[in-house]
């Protein structure tokens, strides 16, 4: 069983208590999901977990990388879309050239690597 437990887990901001005393166990035998009122700190929690935030209590796990896709992705539009696939491989700390021009070839992205996110992505003119 796959498992990231968080037991004690308080967070602050200033004066705003947004995680108190948060102790949960999510597992791999179970469909996890996390609801609730917008400023409940469902992002703060998974901010927590994922490292972005520093909190008190202890939060372990074993499931190895945790990764986190926003509900929306906010992508710069002033960067080549090669020279983005590029930097997000650096930021991940991984030599992506190979795995990168193989999907490249997979989904048709040759004729727009040069192009600027904006402009090859975005629905508006």
């Amino acid at each position: 069983m796959k498992y990231i437990r968080c037991q004690n887990i308080t967070k602050s901001f200033g004066n705003n208590l947004v995680l108190d005393n948060f102790n949960y166990m999510f597992s791999s035998d179970n469909i996890n999901f996390i609801t609730g009122a917008n400023g409940i700190g469902k992002s703060t929690l998974i901010s927590c977990i994922l490292e972005f935030l520093k909190c008190d209590g202890v939060i372990s796990s074993n499931v190895g990388k945790v990764v986190y896709q926003p509900e929306k992705v906010v992508l710069p539009d002033y960067i080549k879309l090669k020279d983005y696939l590029i930097l997000i491989g650096k930021i991940h700390r991984i030599d992506c050239n190979d795995k990168m021009l193989e999907l490249i070839k997979l989904f048709g992205l040759e004729k727009v690597l040069e192009k600027s996110i904006k402009r090859t992505f975005s629905p508006f003119p």
